[in-house]
């Protein structure tokens, strides 16, 4: 168990037993790691590796997070200590049980429920309830429990539209517990099994290599001489990060720190500085070619492979960062901003002789894309290119001391979002089991008037304030069960629509007012978190604004002919640009407010895929840029003759 340092003092026989107990984590996490090493290499039966996962996530969160932050007393940290170790042979048992069920007992006796399948049901929703809520406190489990009651009282409601016919107790718990794979064993934890546990100890392992501090240095190096260049490295280095973190605020605090602070030195403010960092770290979510967790599932339930969700992710992501690198510049131009010394940049000799670091992103590119390797398979090689580059030099090399601590590190990773994904499999399976799910589909296009426009913008409403309180992983589910189906019945492309609940669910960490990733930002800059979250959601607008344009345009995921997908990335890259100029107000020169609504009106016009839109988006634009052209041309005039008259 890990309490912070004065918080209680323990017993000696207490701090014995915690010291006894820090081995037991050491030896699940390798254990936990080697299984999916194992599964990646080897290939695992499905129930073998969804209980094995879930066990072991289980493990890891009952031994490493615990129940009560700070205990005020050797009381509390007893029953804590105590709780943890029961609950954690509990959840060994009801693993093995779950396995056991799945390999025998369900051949022997189909459709039969027995007393211990009813409590092994009980026992799995109670343990998933709270190990979730040790990870990402109550908002989740309260959602999951509704969604229980609601199987149970459903029969009761009034409307046709809640109601269905009712299910009894036993139903309930073994239907979301061991007895099927719709609930707790079901989708979400197949994706957390299957794909996201390799990829974060991936993660984890690139982030102890020292990749992250080769990538800051490569970005400082492109970009920190040019006028706002820290603002632009921090872009760049937080996208490189962000590609194989995929943790909008992890990425915040690994290099927040420093692409801040130099922000700040050479003359951004402080939230504009905070802002930048969280609308840049947010982005590796989306980006290929490691994304967030989120992508991984969204593979599962489309039944895709994850190399072409990479593919359908690259331009919407490529423009978000292309927007962001223009509304820096343009807030440099404003400001009169230039950027570093030649002296502060990072030698090229120090970049050149550590480039080797980036063989394993090659590899895993390599072997995802050219090769068609399994997700895991593919990760798992890569993990062992890591472990032998960083054996190059002794600043790297991972000793038995730091392997351990990479493999702590990854496992409390993978605990953290395997819990989550238990936890929506009750959400899921009720939803299945009751037909909501289906229901709640037809009557959001019902409310909708079958209008897309506004079931999306209802979409991203749902998405935004989800992400308040769970994680992006969560909101998708959540979403991509409820709202995807809808959208496809209206004629939208599967792939686009699970992007579009996706990519909300990410930018929901910025949004106020629950802006996770810039009140992190707000903390290492030293600004208004309040008023960082708001210079975010300015910044990061072509996000909120592209993916209602891929529903309709499937040019702007890569699919359809080439020249079309070439048209629709051309007019994207013009309409993001003057988004930012309308946004940061400064295009040849500042602009006024009727031309920065202009040119944000002019933007969304030239990227909705009509052809007459775009001609008056192209006008609009083109009416700021003669206006802007006239007045310098009147104020060189006027300068000139200043000048001439004096002299």
């Amino acid at each position: 168990m890990q309490f912070e340092e004065g918080t209680v003092t323990l017993p000696k026989w207490l701090l014995r037993l915690r010291a006894v107990m820090s081995v037991a984590v050491a030896v699940v996490c390798v254990a936990f790691a080697l299984f999916h090493f194992i599964d990646a290499t080897k290939g695992l039966g499905s129930f073998e590796l969804l209980t094995g996962h879930l066990m072991f996530a289980f493990l890891v969160t009952f031994f490493m997070v615990p129940a009560v932050k700070n205990p005020k007393s050797k009381g509390v940290a007893l029953v804590d200590v105590t709780a943890s170790i029961l609950l954690a042979l509990l959840s060994i048992f009801s693993m093995l049980y779950s396995l056991y069920y799945h390999l025998y007992l369900a051949r022997w006796h189909p459709g039969r429920i027995t007393h211990v399948d009813i409590v092994v049901g009980i026992l799995m929703v109670f343990l998933t309830l709270e190990a979730t809520r040790r990870h990402h406190g109550m908002m989740m489990p309260v959602i999951a429990l509704f969604s229980i009651a609601y199987a149970f009282v459903g029969r009761y409601l009034p409307t046709d539209l809640l109601s269905h016919r009712g299910f009894d107790f036993e139903r309930v718990f073994t239907f979301i517990g061991p007895n099927t794979t719709e609930g707790i064993l079901g989708v979400p934890l197949s994706a957390s099994a299957t794909y996201v546990a390799m990829f974060l100890f991936f993660s984890t392992f690139l982030s102890t290599s020292g990749l992250g501090d080769l990538f800051s240095d490569i970005a400082f190096k492109l970009t920190g001489r040019f006028r706002g260049g820290p603002a632009k490295s921090s872009v760049i280095a937080s996208c490189l990060f962000g590609m194989i973190s995929g943790s909008a605020v992890a990425n915040v605090m690994v290099d927040g720190w420093l692409t801040i602070g130099l922000m700040k030195k050479v003359g951004y403010k402080p939230h504009f500085a905070g802002a930048v960092e969280a609308v840049a770290s947010t982005g590796g979510q989306f980006m290929p070619p490691v994304m967030g967790a989120a992508a991984f599932i969204m593979a599962e339930l489309l039944g895709i492979s994850y190399a072409k969700v990479c593919l359908v992710a690259f331009i919407p992501a490529f423009l978000y960062y292309w927007g962001l690198l223009w509304a820096v510049d343009f807030q440099a131009v404003r400001l009169g901003l230039k950027g570093l010394d030649k002296a502060e940049l990072p030698p090229a000799n120090k970049i050149w002789s550590n480039i080797y670091m980036i063989l394993p992103v090659l590899l895993l590119i390599y072997l995802l894309i050219y090769l068609d390797w399994s997700p895991g398979k593919a990760a798992f090689w890569s993990i062992v290119c890591i472990w032998i580059t960083s054996m190059i030099k002794s600043s790297t090399r991972m000793g038995p001391r730091k392997l351990m601590k990479t493999v702590t590190d990854g496992a409390r990773s993978v605990a953290d979002i395997a819990t989550i994904c238990a936890c929506a499999g009750i959400i899921v399976g009720v939803f299945g089991m009751t037909g909501l799910g289906l229901r709640l589909s037809s009557v959001l296009v019902y409310i909708s008037h079958n209008s897309l426009p506004l079931l999306a913008f209802l979409t991203m409403i749902v998405a935004l304030i989800l992400g308040m309180g769970v994680t992006t992983s969560a909101v998708y589910i959540i979403l991509a069960t409820l709202v995807a189906p809808a959208m496809v019945s209206l004629g939208v492309n599967p792939m686009a629509a699970h992007l579009f609940v996706l990519y909300f669910g990410c930018i929901s960490v910025i949004t106020p007012p629950v802006a996770v990733a810039a009140y992190a930002a707000a903390g290492i800059a030293g600004s208004d978190p309040w008023k960082t979250g708001w210079v975010a959601t300015r910044l990061a607008i072509a996000g909120y604004i592209i993916p209602f344009i891929f529903i309709y345009d499937n040019g702007m995921i890569g699919l359809g002919r080439p020249i079309d997908v070439i048209l629709t990335v051309i007019e994207g890259l013009i309409a993001v640009f003057l988004l930012a100029a309308g946004s940061e107000g400064y295009l040849l020169r500042r602009a006024g407010l009727w031309q920065r609504v202009s040119l944000i009106a002019g933007a969304i016009l030239i990227i909705v895929p009509n052809q007459l839109a775009s001609i008056i988006g192209f006008i609009l634009a083109g009416l700021v840029v003669f206006a802007q052209l006239v007045t310098n041309r009147k104020k060189k005039n006027e300068l000139f003759y200043k000048t001439t008259s004096i002299s």
